[in-house]
């Protein structure tokens, strides 16, 4: 009810400045794309240039695309999790995109007021370890040793060239503390960045899930929700004045098997309730990668029939009216 399919292909869409279109890439790592909201033209983003597949597509405040992606695949594991770099494309489409020299670990946050980025790298002491041979995908004895790291910086534009500059490490996260931090978004006028954080010890248990909100100044962490072995918990795209934020959630049956909705966590410490959203888990398929309109009406994400066909991947982005709007 209230929804609308706009593709029949595609994962992680991402909402335009003005709100008019959605980027999207096909099967990551792959092409991006981008659809028309109004009149469902898709066009091609990343088919003028030769290329190794990106994961993401983003929109920086200026309307070019921050990509992510490998230079080349030697696996797609080691291409997802230690060869993901971040790349900026022009939005007029007739240049190469330019590699801005940093790896980073899954997602990256941009603001829709400035040229700002967050995002988070695993230090060489962890990427040695999820590449070896003892990496069963979860963290048997989590090692101190081993940490990620939530930076922010700006893309900075010299005679019409993108870099990155004043990259600062924010905050350090042992995997003794959190095993997977990721940025998903900025709120308060980029003075917080919200991230998702999950820790499991176990490949075969439950995971831990947190949404946390870091300070940018004060280097704080503010706690939204903190909860035990409650099966999916991974925050995605906040609302434009940053009040809330959509959170993919659904119970894990057994190992290997969750199913997914969507469903609203307010950003107030005091209240950590799970609001739900849609119901595909009755129907046995997931909504996924949500992400809210720069005015707040739409919500865009993306159905997976089968969760476990990959993390991330998706079958084709839907449109659905944001509740009480």
């Amino acid at each position: 009810e209230g929804m609308v399919r706009l593709t029949h292909f595609g994962s992680r869409p991402a909402w335009s400045p003005d709100g008019k279109k959605i980027a999207f890439v096909g099967k990551g790592p792959g092409e991006a794309y981008e659809i028309d909201v109004e009149t469902r033209e898709i066009r091609p983003l990343t088919k003028h240039f030769q290329h190794a597949g990106f994961f993401r597509v983003h929109y920086l405040s200026n309307g070019d695309y921050m990509l992510t992606g490998p230079r080349s695949i030697q696996t797609p594991f080691l291409a997802r999790y230690r060869d993901t770099e971040l790349w900026v494309l022009d939005k007029g489409l007739k240049k190469q995109p330019v590699r801005l020299g940093q790896t980073i670990h899954e997602a990256v946050a941009t603001s829709p007021k400035s040229l700002k980025i967050a995002f988070t790298e695993r230090n060489a002491a962890y990427m040695d370890y999820v590449v070896s041979p003892a990496y069963t995908g979860a963290l048997e004895k989590p090692d101190p040793k081993m940490a990620t790291s939530l930076h922010v910086a700006d893309v900075v534009y010299t005679n019409g060239v993108p870099e990155l500059r004043n990259s600062q490490e924010i905050l350090n996260f042992p995997t003794t503390r959190c095993s997977s931090p990721e940025a998903q978004d900025f709120r308060d006028n980029d003075k917080e960045v919200i991230i998702s954080c999950s820790f499991r010890t176990a490949n075969s248990g439950p995971i831990d899930w947190s949404t946390y909100g870091v300070r940018l100044d004060t280097k704080k962490m503010i706690p939204y929700r903190e909860k035990k072995a409650t099966g999916w918990e991974e925050v995605e795209g906040i609302a434009p004045d940053g009040s809330w934020t959509l959170v993919e959630c659904g119970p894990e049956k057994k190992e290997n098997e969750i199913l997914i909705d969507l469903c609203r966590l307010n950003l107030v410490p005091s209240n950590p309730e799970l609001i739900p959203l849609t119901h595909f888990i009755e129907q046995g398929s997931s909504a996924t990668n949500p992400v809210i309109s720069p005015d707040g009406q739409w919500i865009a994400f993306q159905e997976v029939p089968d969760r476990f066909g990959g993390f991330g991947a998706g079958d084709g982005i839907i449109l659905m009216r944001t509740p009480g709007r």
